[in-house]
């Protein structure tokens, strides 16, 4: 039985992959030569060493004005207020999705890579915080995605098993780390905005614009 359903962030609870990738192309341009040159399935990954591979690559070193945790911070600064801006809403069908299952008794969670200082503003700014009982970060773990530890926290926290649980990813990095956390329900959301993501490994896939339907996937009435 379900009783726990985690849901990823960018791509799932909200269409901000765009968003991400706007945020990059400003930073390539301010900061990084205007460079055409990206770190390849950037989705679902790490910003700070996405943005750390193509340093390397373009022969640029980290400085005290120009380094990872700056340019991820500007990253995710830009994004939330792309997010913000755009008046953009969460994912359709999403909040009727989270009424059904809540009326069946199912928790929430909420495990992004995303840091803490975007995660948490954009889940208040849309008004759902409450509806989430964990949210797990990348600021809260060493390791993010496709590692399973953020998985594993949100459990934890959750007091819920592997099994009780179930997962909805965007990304190939987000269902890899849900499998490896030994979660046995995985459900991937095919948004065409995450890019051309392999979700071979999920149990099910729900099509963009389908979020709606997750209820009835995961058998829960």
């Amino acid at each position: 039985m379900i009783k726990l359903v985690i849901f990823d962030m960018d791509g799932v609870i909200m269409d901000s992959e765009p968003m991400h990738t706007a945020s990059e192309n400003r930073i390539f341009s301010e900061l990084l030569g205007g460079s055409d040159y990206r770190a390849k399935d950037r989705v679902g990954n790490s910003a700070r060493e996405n943005y750390l591979k193509a340093m390397a690559h373009l022969g640029i070193p980290e400085t005290e004005s120009v380094n990872g945790e700056i340019i991820e911070r500007l990253h995710f600064t830009y994004t939330r207020e792309g997010v913000v801006a755009s008046g953009m809403e969460v994912t359709a069908g999403l909040l009727d999705a989270l009424d059904s299952m809540a009326a069946a008794g199912v928790r929430f969670a909420v495990a992004s890579s995303s840091v803490d200082y975007y995660v948490y503003p954009l889940l208040e700014h849309f008004g759902i915080r409450g509806r989430f009982s964990v949210v797990v970060t990348g600021s809260d773990v060493a390791r993010i995605k496709p590692d399973p530890e953020i998985y594993l926290k949100t459990l934890e926290l959750a007091g819920v098993s592997p099994e009780e649980a179930a997962v909805v990813e965007d990304s190939r990095a987000g269902v890899r780390a849900a499998k490896s956390a030994g979660i046995k329900t995985v459900v991937g959301y095919a948004n065409p905005t995450s890019g051309a993501q392999d979700l071979s490994m999920a149990d099910r896939v729900i099509e963009y614009g389908g979020m709606g339907s997750l209820p009835q996937v995961l058998g829960i009435r």
